[in-house]
Parts: C-alpha cells; structure tokens; sequence
C-alpha cells in the first residue's frame, strides 16, 4: 500500500510516514540499480568497441 492510498484513506501520520520511508528506500535501490546497469551498459559497450563491432 503506498503512502498515497493510505493518507486518502485517512491513515494516521505515523503510517503514512512510514510508508513514505519504504518509498524512499524502495527509490534508493532502484536508483542505486540503475547505476549498476548504467556502468555495465558503458563497459559493454568499451568492449564493444575494442572487438570493433
């Protein structure tokens, strides 16, 4: 349940804030994944480039 559905549900604050946190967590790691992708896609592509492709 994301932070949204549960405040227009009237959840209390704790909840919500709560939710937020997992959110924000849940961003970091894609954030920290896509980095990850991103340095494998330049290393593909330097060897790519080094077969002459």
């Amino acid at each position: 349940m994301t932070a949204l559905t549960l405040t227009l549900q009237g959840a209390q604050a704790p909840d919500a804030l709560a939710a937020l946190a997992e959110l924000r967590a849940a961003i970091d790691e894609l954030e920290s994944v896509r980095v990850e992708l991103d340095t494998a896609a330049g290393e593909c592509r330097n060897y790519l480039r080094a077969m002459g492709a």
